[in-house]
């Protein structure tokens, strides 16, 4: 299960360059090549919202994170829960999800 921050639900959004505040979070199977999208909850709170957004990813049972950028916090619950980060990657879900996935 890959988790992509995104500006939008569909495989056409464009990746958001927030991770801990992206609009939504997509979650792709590649056995299935199915997409599971959520709105990100954490998106309006004022403190936390990336090691949040980074623990719910987890608890999703992600295994890789497509994302533009990720603060050092949720970044360190990513790392823990032995999830592989990509980051610097922007343009659409799906043209990342093909190259990386």
């Amino acid at each position: 299960m890959t988790a992509i921050t995104s500006s939008n639900k569909g495989l056409e959004s464009e990746i958001d360059k927030k991770f801990g505040r992206c609009k939504f979070i997509l979650i792709y199977n590649p056995e299935t090549e199915e997409v599971t999208s959520y709105e990100n909850e954490f998106l309006k709170q004022n403190s936390g919202v990336g090691v949040k957004t980074a623990e719910f990813i987890a608890d999703k049972g992600v295994k890789k994170v497509l994302t533009f950028k990720v603060g050092p916090k949720a970044a360190q619950v990513l790392d823990k829960a032995g999830i592989e980060t990509v980051t610097g990657l922007k343009g659409q879900v799906k043209e990342n999800i093909d190259k990386y996935i």
